[in-house]
């Protein structure tokens, strides 16, 4: 600490970055205690509630990979500045949203502004430490401390202030985000050919931008880990829609369900050994069995609400979500060139949204006709079936390597 106070640029820009990973991550975690609970009070129906939830990853689903070309123009740092600014003052505006238009069209921006900030800290941590894996392994660590301390803080903002108290929650975590990138030294990132003054077309979605992106889709490696990240996403997608619902039904607290989430952060701070980790265990084959547990793990929830159970079930997930999330940036780091160090983080969060847009969807589908367990079961196994059968011809094709 002393050191960093100091100025010690080496220790400042390694705080930074982990700070900034640490609340950008976290929010996606205090954003599902907030906002199904809230939605739920409003007395929205099950159908409906997982289309809004869905509506807040439309944003990120077609401007991710614009986000990613504009921290490659103009720099990470920059960029994270302005949408961490955003992040902070949009969940003010729940508590006023009593329309449903309105509430559409904050949780478009609202899931803009924390995607682009999340993708902006894997990018930070690949351009400031070259994809090294030690550092992504602590980049991942410092998320779950943020995914620990989260969830409980905004579970009891709820039960002290209300449905609000989560959104207050979700704001200060924005200005967490938003003070750590300021602080970050400029000189730490070392980016080529940024534009100081763009002008409106190099703000603009641009159609190159996107043609260039989704080239990379040609390198076979790249397509392999954009299809496990997607898989890995419909675990996320789940948590994140009706986790809470379903536990809450079952007569679980707010808090009680803040702590469970959290214990996907305590679980995943053991990601800092996923380099010891791939010594015994072909990367590959890690990847593919960690990602199939993180799904694993919440498809089984319905089983039981033990409370105990409950917890081995989070700490699988968080331990297993961590450790594929090192494996994938360090991996996607190597497979493209510097100056699309942005673009690739980008087309790896558009994965994410197509999954987070469509699963909501598909489940509050299958809730409403079928009952909350044959939801979590059809959507969770249907997924890691999917990705068996993907391991089966990545495996033939040796597309990650």
């Amino acid at each position: 600490m002393r050191a960093f106070l100091k100025g010690n640029v080496r220790a400042r820009k390694e705080g930074t970055v982990y700070v900034a990973a640490a609340f950008s991550n976290s929010v996606a975690d205090i954003a599902p205690i907030a906002i199904p609970l809230w939605l739920a009070a409003l007395g929205m129906e099950p159908f409906l509630i997982g289309m809004v939830i869905g509506t807040r990853y439309l944003g990120p689903l077609f401007f991710s990979i614009q986000g990613g070309a504009l921290m490659d123009r103009l720099g990470t740092r920059r960029v994270m500045i302005i949408f961490s600014a955003m992040a902070s003052a949009v969940p003010l505006l729940y508590p006023q949203a009593g329309w449903l238009p309105f509430i559409l069209c904050l949780q478009l921006v609202g899931g803009l502004s924390e995607s682009i900030c999340w993708s902006g800290a894997q990018t930070l941590t690949n351009q400031v430490f070259q994809g090294k894996a030690v550092y992504s392994g602590r980049m991942i660590a410092a998320t779950r401390v943020g995914t620990l301390l989260g969830p409980p803080f905004a579970g009891l903002m709820v039960e002290i202030f209300g449905g609000n108290g989560g959104f207050l929650a979700m704001s200060i975590w924005g200005a967490g985000t938003l003070v750590a990138v300021c602080l970050l030294p400029p000189s730490a990132i070392n980016q080529k050919n940024i534009k100081n003054d763009p002008g409106i077309k190099g703000v603009l979605p641009s159609l190159e931008d996107y043609i260039s992106t989704l080239k990379l889709m040609a390198i076979p490696a790249v397509a392999t880990l954009m299809a496990i990240t997607s898989m890995r996403q419909v675990g996320s997608s789940m948590q994140n829609s009706f986790y809470t619902v379903y536990l809450g039904n079952a007569g679980i607290s707010e808090a009680f369900i803040g702590l469970l989430i959290a214990m996907n952060g305590l679980a995943g701070i053991a990601a800092v050994w996923t380099g010891r980790l791939a010594i015994f265990i072909k990367e590959e084959n890690l990847l593919f069995i960690t990602t199939g547990l993180s799904i694993l793990s919440i498809a089984l929830i319905p089983i039981s609400t033990n409370i105990w159970f409950l917890f081995v079930m989070s700490a699988v997930r968080g331990l297993c979500l961590a450790v594929s999330v090192a494996l994938l940036l360090v991996v996607l780091s190597k497979q493209v060139n510097y100056e699309f160090q942005g673009r690739v983080i980008g087309l790896r969060m558009t994965c994410h949204q197509v999954l987070n847009v469509f699963i909501p969807v598909l489940l509050g589908a299958v809730v409403q006709f079928s009952g909350l367990s044959a939801g979590f079961y059809c959507v969770g196994f249907g997924a890691i079936l999917f990705l068996f059968i993907l391991k089966m011809f990545s495996g033939r094709d040796k597309a990650v390597s």
